[in-house]
């Protein structure tokens, strides 16, 4: 997926090495791995060959490759070739230009700057790549994602990625309730002050980051259980599901899964008082519904 834009942020901010992982998935042991990914933003600018996605000329001489690549920015190729000394273009999409940055504006600005510096005839690309994130930025969150380490970072990005489908704004961050109780009731007690609607708690282990956020609000907490122990997220599970009696947590499946759950069943609550979100919400179910009846059909065929 060298080519696809959607992939080149996440292989910016992987530290660990691909090989391991990739054997670790064709022998089954995948579970033993976890992924270092860095947290910093990254931004993908897409350069496209005139006419595209309608017809487009190939062959074309493209400049500033050189200059435009750097220790925070990646030049991805994904419809180029090479025609003597020179890279040319010979696809629609032809190159993804990937910049990291302390802040999503700093990506933004650093991607753009290394697109400035790459030409050939008939280029274009779009100017407004990150508006959206920065508008949202710029909103008072109404989610609040916490979990008990940065390693939980990929199974809580799955619930950040449902909020940003649904457009809901959400802040991310870090809080123990037993490495740092002090930072996690400061979180829960006032997030609601701060405008947030639901919180979204992930953590491992027998940590019970859920319940010690439900003790300091009256939010609604819904709890992801992290696979991260030999016990492969049981423990969690049932650390975050059996709540006494008063004080309850609306626990979701375990790891990336509960994740995207959390992040969906949060958009719902909101949905309750936010027509947009509504929305966008049935657009999703709808869009469920449609894969379902083209893989029923798909079955059909073969059968």
């Amino acid at each position: 997926r060298f080519g696809d834009p959607e992939a080149q942020p996440l292989l910016m901010r992987m530290k660990s090495d691909i090989v391991p992982i990739l054997e670790a998935t064709i022998d089954g042991s995948l579970q033993a791995y976890r992924l270092d990914i860095d947290p910093r933003p990254t931004v993908c600018v897409v350069m496209a060959a005139g006419g595209y996605p309608g017809a487009y000329e190939k062959g074309k001489p493209i400049s500033g490759l050189e200059a435009a690549a750097g220790d925070d920015v990646v030049v991805f190729h994904a419809g180029t070739a090479a025609s003597g000394k020179e890279i040319v273009t010979s696809g629609g999409r032809v190159l993804g230009v990937t910049a990291i940055g302390e802040s999503i504006q700093s990506a933004i600005t650093r991607a753009y700057e290394a697109v400035s510096k790459i030409s050939w005839k008939d280029a274009y690309y779009r100017s407004d790549i990150g508006k959206k994130a920065l508008l949202r930025l710029e909103q008072p969150p109404k989610v609040g994602i916490v979990m008990e380490n940065d390693s939980d970072l990929p199974v809580m990005e799955a619930a950040a990625a449902m909020l940003k489908k649904f457009d809901i704004p959400y802040e991310i961050t870090v809080a123990s309730a037993h490495g740092s109780p002090e930072r996690a009731v400061e979180f829960a007690s006032g997030a609601q002050a701060r405008g947030m609607k639901v919180i979204i708690a992930g953590a491992g282990h027998a940590a019970h980051l859920a319940g010690i956020l439900a003790a300091h609000t009256a939010l609604p907490i819904i709890g992801v259980p992290i696979d991260s122990t030999a016990l492969q997220g049981l423990d969690a599970l049932l650390s975050t599901a059996q709540m006494p009696p008063g004080v309850p947590v609306a626990t979701v499946s375990i790891g990336k899964p509960g994740g995207v759950n959390a992040g969906i069943l949060a958009a719902q609550i909101i949905a309750l008082s936010d027509p947009d979100v509504a929305g966008l919400l049935a657009v999703y179910r709808a869009e469920l519904a449609k894969k379902v009846e083209q893989k029923a059909q798909k079955l059909a065929r073969v059968l």
